[in-house]
């Protein structure tokens, strides 16, 4: 049989924590209506709540590119 080389690196712990904020954030419907807080506010002309999800679609997105390139780097995928 022949033998599996495996990565041995570690995620690092600013990603981690990243992935934990983008959990946090994202199922926390609080905050959603926190930021709405029952009236219209806009930001940059759109509604607070439309962008709180951009925001946080924006947010979780960024941070799977991220953590895909530091996987990228530390050569996870070769």
């Amino acid at each position: 049989m022949q033998k599996i080389e495996r990565n041995n690196k570690k995620i690092p712990s600013h990603i981690l924590t990243w992935f934990f904020l983008d959990a946090v954030l994202a199922l926390s419907p609080p905050l959603y209506w926190m930021v709405n807080d029952y009236r219209m506010i806009s930001v940059f002309g759109i509604p607070a709540s439309l962008a709180y999800f951009i925001f946080i679609a924006t947010f979780i997105a960024l941070s799977l590119v991220v953590a895909y390139l530091v996987e990228e780097r530390n050569g996870a995928f070769e």
